[in-house]
């Protein structure tokens, strides 16, 4: 039995330099934003033909995901509102989304306070998309965008 081992432990070891280990360099010139490029998505919006449209489809539907994910019966106000507010997102390799940055009046902040805890929290409960593919090199990658949010009331 010690035999068997041995033999096998030498097999794992000797099989062990062969094992080929690659690195992939890549200058500016690789990361470069192509029209080839695919930009992050989500599967309804695959459907559509040009990187314009898709991206369009995207944007609109992650809008729509943020305001489902927020409460808004718990939100009240003293006057209408019909303004915008412009959101930082990553989408990182893996599509995990994260807020990076928002953009928020003075206005909206004064009828909603708490607006910055739940945009966070909106972002927080977002699934994970498809993250953006940079088709030169074959490689998914982070990528960043501004989002507009429009809030009305009446």
């Amino acid at each position: 039995m010690r035999v068997i081992c041995y033999f096998i432990t030498i097999l794992i070891l000797s099989s062990c330099e062969n094992v080929n280990t690659s690195k992939i360099n890549l200058s500016n010139d690789d990361i470069s934003w192509q029209t080839n490029d695919e930009f992050p998505s989500i599967d309804f919006c695959d459907q559509f033909k040009s990187n314009y449209e898709r991206f369009s489809c995207f944007k609109n539907k992650l809008s729509e995901l943020i305001l489902n994910k927020i409460d808004v019966e718990s939100i009240s106000v003293n006057q209408s509102l019909n303004d915008t507010i412009i959101v930082d997102i990553l989408i990182d390799k893996s599509g995990k989304i994260s807020l990076l940055n928002k953009k928020i009046n003075d206005v909206i902040k004064k009828q909603i306070p708490e607006i910055e805890s739940i945009l966070d929290s909106a972002i927080i409960k977002l699934p994970t998309v498809l993250p953006a593919v940079k088709t030169n090199i074959g490689v998914e990658v982070d990528s960043t965008f501004e989002l507009p949010l429009i809030i009305k009331s009446s």
